[in-house]
């Protein structure tokens, strides 16, 4: 999104203002039971989505311990995180926290506190007021409107607002937080998510080892502007030793006994103690409870934390573990940066000390909601600086119904320019619930963060979407025939761009208010004057207008508003002019007056979501068409490229794969190669029909559509059949400046024993077409014509054309 114009600021900051009041007197017309009147809610006020966390499922088994060498390697702790942020799990005897990423911003400056105050009373009559949230963050980070509320009702999207030095970005940005003991001892680690200065980090340890709340708000000392009204001794962990604090008496000495280490290497990033139980538990036997909050800062030297509070706060901690609560917002610190405002970080751990001794585990699974989900990237596109890490999230929705083992459709959702892994369930909660929840059968939804927030999901922003669809396969069920892609401006950029790039690995595509390039191109010449970058792309080498010709078997739903001030309408219709001029199947919707954010503030999805829906991705095609632009694919590897060596793996689709080219021009786009294959093997029944409709139920606003359906062709059999050509052990190829290409018999389904097949060849120049497969007539009689080369091998046919022309190759005769 981002870089609106005046208009949409205006617009914006007034639905803000007429949000406030509405806010208001919902509250006011609130059931006094605290449950929200049935009344007619504007379109544009979504409810939040709910937050998933994990459930123990009863199993319980026991892991002999294994002693703990404490040299700041975390790899002799036994128990595995659940890579999903803000849970605790009890695994071989060690207490293990997932944190968040890039959550460590501290405490609120006073201001979100502030409207929050003054909006909570609607929040808790009406949830779906929250979205008010969304609003103010928009107008700072989307509109970059003028406030004059000083910081209150236009708000960054963070709500934690401490004030880090610039290279110590992600060193106390807590993703692990590891709790065990063994015997008389207490071990306790963490990992950051950055991490260049092994002294930085400093661990906020405290512990409550008498039950019962204080009999009043305690100080804790470090210069930690942290009080706590159950904790009644603090630590304070860093590589330069350990201080403890008896808060009851308000006094601190350095700990002895204990033995710290901390590894910074690499993207090791890790911080261990080993220090006496009894310094941390009312006793050391395995009848005691270990009760521990742990928090991160940034060390000063000497026992003390660097300040960092601004505005109202005093708190120095900038993330708190064992949070389980925390509201979906873009880094997830809503509730974290509250409560470190009033100097709160009394979230507790409580464990047996027995359960650790013994090392028990409690075997977990996820609950439905929403997650965030963290897995390891590639070091080729990593950096030990903030945010760029090893260590990478997405967001997770995983529907009510969703049950382990079971497959699930998938939807990806991509966000606009500007936006985060988050923001879509932040801002657009109903994009999230329309594409998931309530889809049949309901969709899980993942959303990446594509390495930044402007990357237009090029370079490390394209690998690290590839990552995600990879680890989300690793790690759930997934229906792989229902797999879609949707996304939002950039984000609908990336629905063009991964659909056209990798058609066989989706069934339909949803880009809505989507750029065509990186940048601009109004459509109204060829990719010409009317072509502009941004973010340090062309636009005129990354436009995937250039490949809709590997739409053939990927349906697109295209959602845009007639008014868009950034993406120009006129290029979106000539995009879907394109798609009809194929004869490819899709729809276009028009939204009359809406400019680029209106559907964003709308937040309805169900059109589009109910045509993903209708589609199946059909593995073996009849016709493949896959089209290779080198500037195109060189342009993508290498902008944001980092110091990586990108080569995607671009080079067919379906039963087409190994497509090369004669001719390579990595600079100028209108050099390509193009393979058009058909498989007659495969009954081809489709019939094209036009579409056409105006506004529906699903949509407060209308619009109008029109668009291309393949619908079955009325046949008694799959061999009589009128309106399509009859089955036959036939292959059609065209090659228009290709060097190579490959055809997987078996998925084009042609018998590869003794029947006899037909290859169609027509190729431009000199062309080699292998037919991979296990063929059992390589001692029967082939006939190939003047010019073609025909070898015939247990496992592939090669046919060798030695110049251009058309020829027919009979293999099997």
């Amino acid at each position: 999104m981002e870089a609106a114009s005046s208009s949409t600021l205006a617009a914006a900051l007034a639905l803000l203002m007429v949000a406030v009041p509405l806010a208001n007197a919902t509250a006011a017309n609130a059931d006094p039971t605290g449950t929200a009147l049935d009344a007619t809610e504007p379109t544009f006020v979504s409810e939040p989505l709910p937050r998933g966390d994990v459930e123990p499922t009863g199993e319980v088994t026991f892991t002999p311990p294994a002693p703990i060498a404490v040299d700041g390697s975390l790899h002799d702790w036994q128990g595995q995180a659940t890579r999903l942020g803000g849970t605790t799990v009890l695994d071989a005897g060690e207490l293990v926290y997932q944190g968040f990423a890039f959550d460590d911003h501290g405490a609120d400056d006073g201001k979100d506190a502030e409207r929050l105050e003054t909006l909570g009373p609607a929040y808790e009559a009406n949830r779906r007021t929250e979205r008010i949230e969304a609003l103010a963050q928009a107008a700072d980070e989307q509109f970059g409107a003028p406030d004059p509320t000083d910081g209150v009702l236009v708000s960054p999207a963070h709500y934690g607002n401490a004030d880090l030095p610039g290279d110590r970005q992600g060193h106390a940005d807590l993703l692990e937080t590891r709790l065990t003991a063994r015997e008389e001892t207490a071990y306790i680690a963490a990992r950051t998510a950055s991490m260049t200065d092994p002294g930085a980090l400093a661990l906020l340890v405290l512990a409550d080892t008498e039950p019962g709340p204080t009999d009043e708000a305690r100080a804790v000392p470090f210069d930690s502007g942290i009080t706590t009204t159950e904790a009644d001794r603090a630590l304070l962990v860093t590589a330069e030793g350990v201080w403890q604090a008896d808060l009851a008496e308000g006094t601190t000495q350095p700990l002895a006994s204990v033995d710290v280490a901390v590894d910074a290497s690499g993207y090791a990033n890790a911080i261990e103690a080993a220090l006496p139980l009894q310094a941390i538990a009312a006793d050391a036997d395995g009848e005691s409870e270990l009760a521990l909050a742990v928090g991160a800062g940034l060390h000063a030297g000497d026992g003390t934390l660097v300040d960092v509070a601004t505005g109202e706060a005093e708190a120095n901690v900038v993330d708190v573990a064992f949070r389980h609560e925390d509201h979906v917002s873009n880094w997830m610190d809503r509730d974290q940066a509250l409560s470190l405002l009033e100097g709160d970080m009394d979230t507790f751990a409580r464990v047996p000390v027995q359960d650790l001794q013994t090392g028990k585990s409690l075997a977990w699974q996820p609950t439905p909601g929403y997650h965030e989900r963290l897995f390891e990237s590639s070091t080729n596109i990593s950096q030990e600086s903030d945010r760029e890490g090893l260590v990478q999230h997405y967001g997770l929705y995983l529907p009510s119904d969703w049950e382990p083992g079971e497959e699930h459709p998938l939807t990806f959702w991509l966000h606009w320019r500007g936006g985060t892994a988050h923001q879509a369930a932040a801002w657009t909660p109903r994009a999230v619930e329309q594409l998931g929840e309530e889809r049949e059968p309901s969709n899980v939804v993942v959303s990446p963060r594509g390495r930044g927030t402007s990357t237009w999901y090029a370079g490390a922003g394209h690998l690290d979407v590839l990552q995600v669809y990879e680890d989300v396969h690793e790690t759930l069920a997934i229906d792989e025939d229902r797999r879609y892609l949707s996304g939002y401006s950039m984000g609908g950029y990336g629905s063009y761009l991964f659909g056209l790039l990798y058609p066989d690995q989706f069934a339909a595509a949803y880009p809505i208010s989507g750029a065509m390039t990186i940048g601009l191109w109004a459509g109204i010449t060829e990719y010409g004057t009317d072509t502009q970058g941004a973010n340090g792309g062309d636009g005129n080498l990354e436009n995937t207008h250039r490949l809709v010709e590997n739409a053939r078997n990927l349906p697109y739903v295209i959602h845009h508003g007639t008014n868009d001030e950034l993406v120009p309408v006129t290029g979106v219709q000539r995009m879907a002019a394109t798609f009809a001029d194929h004869g490819y199947e899709y729809r276009f919707y028009r939204f009359p007056g809406y400019e680029h954010f209106t559907q964003a503030i709308v937040d309805q999805w169900t059109e589009g979501a109910d045509y993903l829906d209708r589609h199946v991705r059909d593995q073996t095609p009849p016709e493949v068409t896959y089209k290779r632009v080198p500037a195109l694919e060189t342009a993508i590897e290498t902008l944001n490229q980092r110091e990586a060596d990108i080569d995607l793996d671009t080079d067919g689709a379906y039963w087409v794969d190994d497509v090369q080219l004669r001719a390579v021009d990595t600079t100028d786009p209108t050099v390509h190669g193009q393979v058009d294959a058909r498989s007659h093997a495969i009954p081809n029944r489709a019939v094209t029909t036009p579409e056409a409709g105006a506004a529906s139920p699903s949509h407060d606003t209308p619009y109008v559509m029109d668009g291309l359906a393949h619908t079955p062709a009325p046949c008694e059999t799959d061999v009589v059949c009128p309106l399509v050509d009859p089955v036959a052990n036939r292959l059609t190829v065209d090659l228009a400046n290709v060097a190579s290409a490959s055809v997987h018999a078996e998925d084009a389904r042609l018998d590869t024993t003794d029947t006899p097949l037909a290859v169609e060849l027509a190729t431009d120049g000199s062309a080699t077409l292998t037919l991979a497969g296990d063929w059992t007539c390589t001692d029967g009689q082939h006939d190939s014509p003047a010019n073609v080369a025909l070898t015939v091998e247990p496992d592939a046919v090669t046919i060798d054309a030695t110049q251009a022309g058309s020829y027919t190759v009979h293999v099997c005769v």
